[in-house]
């Protein structure tokens, strides 16, 4: 695993990014009035979001909007150019940000892989595995009706996380 080693220029640039957020000098892209409201019920629970590291964080955000017609949030930029964004697909939000070794956040890229699926429950996966193959991801196992499970197919995106895309399982087996 590589090592996290600090520069003190590295976690400066960081710092500054942060500060800028918490002072309301960062620029907000697209704060809608749902997705305010959707953020004041979610401080009232508990949540899980997945926070995608990456090399090329700019080019992660169009790709995430052009493969699955993702919705930026939210973005932070620090000086170097390295971002974190917040992102939603259908309302499921997630994270992106540029790997950081100083603090020993790791892209896929990096590491020679993920240990980590995400899976991406639609109405549609066949489209959605078609858009994101369009958009460059690349397809692991194509969309088909699976035994027990949903309907589902596998892809790579260009930063190396690993998608399972389908359909909500109802539990019941697929004959």
């Amino acid at each position: 695993m590589p090592k996290s080693t600090s520069t003190a220029a590295q976690k400066s640039q960081w710092s500054s990014a942060l500060t800028a957020y918490r002072s309301g000098g960062v620029n907000f892209l697209s704060v809608t009035e749902a997705s305010l409201r959707m953020e004041n019920d979610q401080a009232r629970s508990t949540a899980v979001i997945p926070n995608l590291l990456v090399r090329g964080g700019k080019a992660a955000v169009e790709f995430y909007k052009n493969a699955f017609g993702a919705i930026e949030l939210f973005r932070a930029e620090a000086p170097d150019g390295s971002i974190f964004a917040e992102m939603s697909i259908q309302g499921a939000r997630f994270f992106v940000a540029d790997e950081s070794a100083p603090y020993g956040n790791f892209s896929p890229t990096t590491l020679g892989g993920t240990s980590v699926r995400i899976d991406l429950l639609v109405a549609d996966p066949d489209a959605m595995q078609a858009q994101a193959v369009k958009a460059g991801a690349q397809e692991i196992s194509p969309v088909t009706e699976e035994q027990v499970g949903p309907r589902m197919g596998r892809i790579e995106d260009p930063f190396g996380h690993c998608w399972l895309i389908g359909r909500h399982w109802t539990g019941r087996t697929n004959k």
